[in-house]
């Protein structure tokens, strides 16, 4: 992967607060990818093939095209960071598969916050801190296993 093929087309980061007992169904797929984690509360996510339930201070990753079901709980709400982003040339953008990455050394939550403050005051400085993020997770990406069918017409 060279540089060049992670230039963003879309970066954003979100505080969401869906109420409590919330279900959400993207049946389109996801538009973009998401790193998200969550302040409080916690989410079960369920796509085709995967569950995963995501507490306090782990990473999660959604990618581009995903269809699945979220629901949210927590008392007053579940409150999460939201980062939806995608490149403009990686063909990776929907190659991986919805997880979660516990911390080994990153505290994700605190990232999160640090991107959070700059995305007003220093744009640069958070989309630096997304590229740190994203390198230290790529590596770790599961990526989706591909069946294909064989069809008779």
């Amino acid at each position: 992967m060279t540089p060049y093929e992670l230039l963003l087309s879309h970066f954003d980061i979100l505080v969401i607060n869906p109420e409590d007992g919330r279900v959400n169904h993207i049946n389109l797929g996801a538009s973009f990818n998401f790193f998200a984690v969550i302040k409080s509360g916690y989410a079960i996510l369920t796509s085709s093939d995967k569950r995963v339930e995501l507490y306090p201070g782990e990473l999660l990753y959604i990618p581009r095209g995903l269809v699945y079901t979220s629901e949210w709980y927590g008392e007053g709400g579940c409150v999460f960071y939201s980062m939806p982003f995608a490149f403009t040339f990686l063909s990776e953008n929907s190659a991986y598969s919805l997880q979660k990455l516990s911390p080994e050394k990153k505290n994700f939550r605190e990232l999160f916050d640090r991107i959070y403050e700059c995305k007003v005051q220093d744009p640069s400085k958070a989309l630096s801190l997304f590229y740190e993020l994203y390198g230290a997770v790529a590596e770790r990406l599961k990526k989706r296993e591909l069946s294909f069918e064989s069809s008779t017409c």
